[in-house]
């Protein structure tokens, strides 16, 4: 690996984090320099005093299973550094905003979701707002692509392994929930939450593929929330009454 360090901070804390790092672990290039450089070459005011460049490593779900025959196995196998006992799953069906998906990474990250399928029309999750909102979390949630037309028949793949799959919405139906009238342990340990489009919610089609569709409480006069909003308070709710959490 090599390195760059501008004279003006080559005593900063980032420098000394670098040195201390295993070489293995190092980035290959590191670079330390003024704030206004920084901000220059990103557009806008950096206020976090890091920056990342790379290559984001792109996971399509026909990865997962390579043919019919495949276990739910082979998910655990692929997914480096996803955990071997990959259970909490969150589903993005078409989600257009890039803020709103960086938050729910952030969630997903905070309680305990072990990869996020997005469909082909949902923004780019490595989008700079949605990288810059998720607070590097990208990082550490891995981020699975899936066609829109594909997204039900993964979340049939998933129900063939054990996973309950619930579908956020308002909507009443014969087989909808409300969060807030569940016990601990109503939930399964193994579950995926679809989140839909910010104007025309999920597909038809996801819908019919989903187990349960769940709903959160709101007063007389609301009928919806943020996305963003909506997966943060269903996503620590899954977490608090699921068996064996």
């Amino acid at each position: 690996p090599g390195a760059f360090f501008g004279e003006q901070n080559s005593n900063s804390g980032l420098l000394n984090h670098w040195l201390e790092c295993e070489e293995r672990q190092r980035p290959q290039v590191l670079v330390v320099d003024d704030d206004k450089v920084f901000d220059e070459i990103a557009g806008f005011p950096v206020a976090r005093g890091a920056m990342a460049c790379g290559i984001p490593r792109r996971i399509e779900w026909k990865d997962l299973w390579p043919s019919n025959t495949e276990k739910f196995s082979a998910f655990s196998y692929l997914l480096d550094p996803c955990p071997r006992s990959c259970k909490r799953f969150v589903a993005l069906d078409g989600v257009s905003n890039s803020g709103n998906m960086g938050s729910i990474i952030r969630c997903s990250a905070a309680f305990g979701v072990d990869a996020i399928f997005v469909t082909d029309d949902c923004c780019d999750a490595w989008y700079r707002q949605s990288v810059r909102v998720s607070m590097g979390y990208i990082a550490k949630v891995p981020i699975i692509e899936v066609s829109k037309k594909m997204l039900a028949l993964v979340l049939s793949k998933l129900k063939d392994c054990g996973i309950t799959c619930y579908a956020a919405s308002s909507q009443e139906g014969a087989k909808q929930l409300s969060l807030e009238e569940l016990r601990k342990d109503d939930i399964p340990s193994q579950w995926c939450c679809v989140f839909g489009n910010e104007a025309n919610g999920i597909q038809p089609l996801v819908m019919e593929a989903c187990s349960y569709s769940i709903r959160i409480k709101m007063v007389d006069g609301v009928d919806s929330l943020s996305v963003s909003v909506a997966a943060g308070i269903l996503l620590h709710g899954f977490l608090d009454k699921a068996k064996g959490k």
